[in-house]
């Protein structure tokens, strides 16, 4: 309550009409005491001036002095007030409290000056006889139209101010004891007025803040208990409205959250009332920060400004595609919008995006497959075929040369069948079926591996090696390799993943070179948080390397780093790819870091057992 501004204004209203209100009072009280004050001393005055009179006129009429000055100090005595006598010529003939040997004259006193002139005469004036301010009221006494002298009385100004002074603090009193009342009244009546409007904008700021439950129970009939009776039906009004709403928004939040496109909506000013996740992750945007805000100032691509305009120009639906340059990969997204029409006027869009990277990458995938496993075949049987001609051409070939011709023939054939037979073990890899799985010694698999291709390795005095140990501290039992390094799989597969790359380690290392394997079996991937649940096996070489380019592209089907040394190598161009569909058969995944002249190193991570 004390905290309501209505009930500070309302108490400040009644305090400042009661406090005009009691200075008003008061001056208009006080003014009128002092006018009545005055106007009882002037008839006091006059009366004992009457009285005054009354007792002087014999003495003068009479000529009879003897007794008066003992007859007005009695008087005075009585009256409490000073009487002078004065004759014609201003000399005093009686004084109720000097001795008149001893006073001045008086005729030029100003109020003997005006009673001669007007009859009645008045002045407030410092007395030098008794040493006072006194209030004089003078008058001529005539006898018979004949001026005999003047009678004049006096009271002082302390006593008349000191009780005027009385009289304003017994009315200051009484109107600051009321304005006090007044006050205790006003603060219960204002807190009468402003405790239900305190109790209405309390509830009214939470209903605003979406608080719909608060209802106000006032039990007057007054216009304040309608406005709740009329609050509470809003609120409840209000709550149904917002509660169906809410469900209606929710429902169509969740569907469009739940959509793989992104989806835009603007309205009629082109500000954003709704984005999805989906859209936003593909424009790289943030939902929370542009919601609300102008979509040209939040989306800077050019295809969705100029859709945006088509709509506002043009109406109906558009179509447009944009291509997101990104540093592994290009975004390609099919963008749709539509105009939403109320009343033949542009009400709002909606835009819809549709993330299209993959089905370009696959379709690039496809096309490139088509073209390279032709060129790939081609080669070959344009080979044989040229022997074949060459053959049939002469019929009196010498024997040496036919059998130099048909081993090349052979060798184009065995590279047909390699190409086929890789073809085919990426579809089986890819069906995912005749896959035998079962607990595998890595152990075992690459040593099978390393035995291969270990004459291989001395014939290009390669420095070939592979160190178990290092992925295990000094203190662990050898013994139990065989059991820690231990993956489910198909040992056939992991064979021929193996294989491949120790094959490519050492095609593509210089002589005099070296070729590590080694095992980690807590790995630390930066990139994937679980790494620690894998073992990893990692081929090194120090060969040619691969620029960054070639590392992105290099485990794709027929891509060669260099195409003519790797035919002259004998590769088909699938090996990487076969390696990496193998890997990920099993729940694993291959890695690559290179750095050109300076070698490669090849990743394999492998689910534990």
């Amino acid at each position: 309550m004390f905290k309501s501004y209505f009930f500070w204004r309302l108490y400040a209203s009644f305090i400042l009409v009661i406090v005009v209100g009691a200075i008003t009072l008061f001056l208009f009280l006080n003014q009128y005491i002092q006018n009545s004050t005055t106007n009882e001393l002037e008839k006091d005055l006059l009366t004992q001036v009457l009285f005054l009179k009354t007792i002087s006129t014999p003495y003068f009429v009479e000529n009879n002095k003897a007794n008066l000055q003992n007859k007005v100090e009695a008087l005075g005595k009585a009256l409490d007030s000073r009487l002078t006598v004065i004759n014609i010529d201003g000399e005093v003939l009686a004084d109720s409290e000097k001795n008149p040997a001893f006073i001045d004259n008086h005729k030029e006193r100003p109020e003997i000056q005006q009673a001669l002139l007007e009859g009645i005469g008045q002045a407030n004036r410092y007395s030098n006889t008794v040493d006072k301010n006194l209030r004089y009221l003078a008058m001529l006494l005539e006898y018979e139209g004949k001026p005999l002298g003047f009678i004049r009385v006096a009271l002082p100004l302390i006593e008349i101010r000191n009780k005027q002074e009385q009289i304003a603090s017994y009315i200051l009193l009484t109107c600051f004891f009321a304005a006090i009342i007044a006050l205790f009244l006003g603060f219960y009546i204002a807190r009468g007025f402003a405790k239900p409007l305190a109790a209405l904008t309390k509830s009214a700021e939470a209903l605003a803040q979406g608080d719909y439950q608060q209802r106000v129970y006032l039990k007057s009939n007054d216009e304040l208990g309608t406005l709740a009776r009329s609050f509470n039906f809003m609120a409840a009004n209000a709550f149904d409205r917002v509660k169906h709403i809410t469900e209606d928004r929710n429902k169509l939040a969740a569907i469009l959250s739940g959509l793989v496109e992104g989806v835009i909506a603007i309205d009629a000013q082109q500000n954003i009332i709704h984005i999805n996740d989906a859209a936003a992750r593909l424009l790289k945007i943030s939902a929370s920060a542009t919601l609300g805000k102008s979509i040209w100032s939040s989306v800077h691509i050019v295809e969705v400004h100029d859709i945006l305009r088509n709509i506002i120009i043009l109406g109906g639906v558009n179509h447009s595609q944009v291509r997101i340059h990104n540093e592994t990969q290009d975004t390609v997204i099919d963008i749709y919008g539509a105009a939403l029409d109320k009343t033949e006027n542009l009400y709002g869009a909606v835009l819809v995006l549709h993330d299209i990277s993959e089905l370009e990458k696959l379709e690039t995938v496809r096309r490139d497959f088509v073209i390279n496993a032709s060129h790939e075949l081609k080669t070959p049987l344009t080979a044989i075929r040229g022997v074949l001609e060459t053959v049939m051409s002469d019929p009196e070939i010498d024997k040496e040369t036919l059998w130099r011709f048909l081993a090349k023939a052979q060798s184009q054939t065995d590279r047909l069948v390699n190409i086929v037979s890789d073809l085919m073990a990426l579809s089986r890899l890819e069906s995912g079926k005749a896959l035998n799985f079962e607990p595998v010694s890595l152990k075992a698999v690459l040593n099978q591996s390393l035995k291969a291709f270990k004459p291989i390795s001395l014939e290009k005095n390669l420095r070939l090696s592979c160190n178990f140990d290092e992925a295990f501290p000094s203190s662990f039992d050898k013994k139990l390799l065989d059991d820690v390094l231990r993956v489910r799989g198909d040992a056939h597969l992991l064979g021929q993943l193996f294989d491949n790359l120790i094959d490519n380690a050492i095609k593509y290392t210089k002589t005099g070179g070296q070729v590590q394997v080694l095992i980690h079996a807590h790995p630390t991937n930066k990139s994937d948080p679980t790494s620690e649940n894998f073992l990893m096996v990692e081929i090194k070489d120090s060969g040619v390397g691969l620029s960054k380019m070639d590392q992105q592209r290099v485990f794709e089907r027929f891509y060669r780093v260099d195409k003519g040394r790797t035919r002259e190598l004998g590769g088909t161009g699938l090996g990487l790819a076969i390696c990496k569909h193998i890997a990920e058969q099993h729940q694993g995944y291959i890695e690559v870091q290179s750095e050109l002249g300076k070698g490669s190193s090849f990743k394999v991570y492998l689910p534990k057992l």
